[in-house]
């Protein structure tokens, strides 16, 4: 389904682009609901039958359509006609401003984000937020594109041997010195969109490792893939360090009792 930016806010206003984009609305809910699949097995797969889960920045609510029932799965959207259309199916959502989740500290069982961290305004304290309503013990899951990747084309930050080179380079330095933040980089205005874009953040493994690092976060899976795949493929674009330079971001993540960041922090306790 092509989508022709007919509204009047340009993509890189973000809020302004999705709150009333009826069309990009129903791009979202075009998408093949297989799409999911992974990454709403992942998100549920340690929370108990009737245990609370967000999907932050649900879109038109293909993953909440896959929750729901056993869950109580919950999602938050910045666009209004998006939350139209999950409220459409029954699904439980709500518009919020992009920035505050609308939630109290650690109040739910898993939260995740699927190819929504690259097209936030601050993408730490995106991360910052969906970790605060998490309960200890809980379950946080995020699924992005690798823009560092060098084995898609689909976008101008993946395209072409020179980018590619880049890239590469790029996943290098941060090896040698992780960076404390993600890297902006500029979006794409033309008339007929194409996929992401809207992004606005260079999202890779290194930078979203470094961030779970510094919250000691506890890795319970990663891959460079946000679907299903089995065999020797999935081994293969799995296998790190290579899965660094492939195409997606998947990480699950268990956010750690406050007894054992206490105990992994006794001079800061101290002080």
């Amino acid at each position: 389904m092509q989508i022709t930016n007919r509204i009047e806010a340009k993509v890189s206003d973000h809020q302004g682009y999705y709150l009333k984009n009826n069309d990009y609305s129903k791009f979202l809910d075009a998408q093949d609901s297989s799409t999911f699949n992974k990454y709403a097995t992942y998100l549920s797969a340690k929370v108990p039958a009737g245990g609370r889960i967000l999907d932050v920045g649900c879109g038109a609510g293909s993953a909440l359509a896959l929750l729901r029932g056993n869950y109580i799965a919950e999602g938050v959207e910045v666009s209004e006609t998006s939350v139209v259309k999950c409220q459409e199916k029954q699904l439980k959502c709500e518009q919020y401003d992009g920035s505050t989740l609308p939630f109290k500290d650690g109040e739910l069982d898993a939260v995740g984000s699927y190819n929504v961290l690259e097209h936030t305004d601050d993408p730490t304290q995106f991360l910052n937020e969906k970790l605060r309503v998490l309960r200890e013990g809980g379950i946080f899951v995020v699924a992005c594109p690798n823009f560092l990747s060098i084995t898609n084309s689909y976008h101008w930050h993946t395209s072409g041997l020179a980018q590619k080179g880049k890239n590469v380079a790029g996943t290098l330095a941060r090896i040698v010195s992780p960076k404390t933040t993600i890297s902006p980089m500029k979006t794409v205005e033309r008339e007929i969109f194409q996929a992401d874009d809207d992004a606005c953040n260079v999202t890779n493994p290194l930078d979203i490792l470094h961030w779970a690092k510094l919250h000691k976060l506890k890795l319970l899976y990663a891959s460079s893939q946000s679907v299903h795949l089995d065999g020797g493929v999935k081994k293969f674009l799995d296998f790190y360090p290579l899965s660094l330079f492939f195409g997606a971001c998947f990480f699950v993540f268990e956010k750690p009792l406050e007894a054992t960041r206490k105990n992994e922090n006794p001079r800061q306790e101290a002080n």
